[in-house]
């Protein structure tokens, strides 16, 4: 006969299915995952409402107008992933950029592992084999991004806290 401590199914806060809560209100499947319950998502939100990095990418693709920055090439927004979208600045450096959608532009994967894992070599070896691609006009954007980066961090430096 098993004498085990009998547990209660309760509704898991990540998949909603009654089961054995393991931590912060989910179930095992869903904490081993990385699932954040409600409570622990931190929001933050603008003069525009919530800022997601999905609104900052459909603001993005409208400004673009559904074109690819390095090719011009019309891209469908129902075939964009989310590896589609590059940030000029790095999320990490400058996080207050994140979500600003001028920070964003379209490009295809390899662009995007090109720019992200900052292989500058391979990144110089793809410009030389690729002349029609946009790269000056990038690394430009790049530049005044920067400075306007420095400028609101001057303006904002206590307003915004991450």
């Amino acid at each position: 006969m098993y004498s085990g401590i009998q547990h209660k199914k309760k509704i898991c806060k990540g998949c909603g299915y009654p089961k054995k809560i393991f931590s912060h209100g989910l179930c095992y499947d869903c904490a081993k995952k990385g699932y954040k319950s409600p409570r622990q998502k931190k929001e933050v939100s603008g003069p525009e409402g919530k800022l997601t990095e999905r609104n900052a990418f459909l603001k993005s693709y409208l400004k673009h107008g559904g074109k690819n920055f390095f090719t011009d090439k019309k891209v469908d927004l129902a075939e964009l992933k989310h590896w589609n979208f590059i940030h000029v600045l790095s999320k990490k450096q400058y996080p207050y950029f994140k979500y600003y959608y001028k920070n964003i532009v379209i490009g295809w994967l390899n662009h995007h592992k090109l720019i992200d894992q900052g292989k500058e070599i391979e990144l110089q070896n793809w410009i030389k084999d690729h002349p029609e691609e946009r790269w000056n006009e990038f690394f430009e954007l790049r530049k005044e991004l920067s400075k306007e980066y420095k400028e609101w961090i001057k303006n904002h430096k206590n307003e915004y806290k991450l």
